[in-house]
């Protein structure tokens, strides 16, 4: 169903609203389907149908090592394919204790 064309206008100076509020959110607003590029994407699918494969035939041969092997790939395809969490999930904070280290004292000085 195509907009009107005020209906077009309208939209166009919603987002032009939000790009100006929200400068930071829009640019990644823009394009929500594409979390990571193809080129990645195709990387994982081949990694996994390889990892299949080679289950298979080690099945066939009856080797377990190449059974693992396969299993480890298709593991690492699934990895590869799977996309970052966006920037507002990921933890930015220093690894390691937030609180200083070594015995606190509960007393207050005289």
């Amino acid at each position: 169903m195509a907009l009107s064309d005020e209906e077009r206008s309208r939209f166009e100076e919603l987002e032009l609203r939000f790009a100006i509020e929200d400068s930071e959110r829009a640019p990644r607003l823009q394009h929500p389907n594409f979390p990571h590029p193809p080129r990645r994407r195709k990387a994982a699918v081949i990694m996994i149908v390889v990892g299949m494969l080679t289950v298979i035939t080690s099945i066939a041969l009856s080797a377990p090592a190449i059974g693992v092997a396969g299993f480890v790939i298709m593991v690492a395809g699934g990895i590869v394919g799977t996309p970052p969490p966006p920037p507002e999930q990921r933890d930015t904070s220093p690894p390691g204790p937030t609180r200083p280290s070594g015995p606190q004292s509960s007393t207050k000085p005289l």
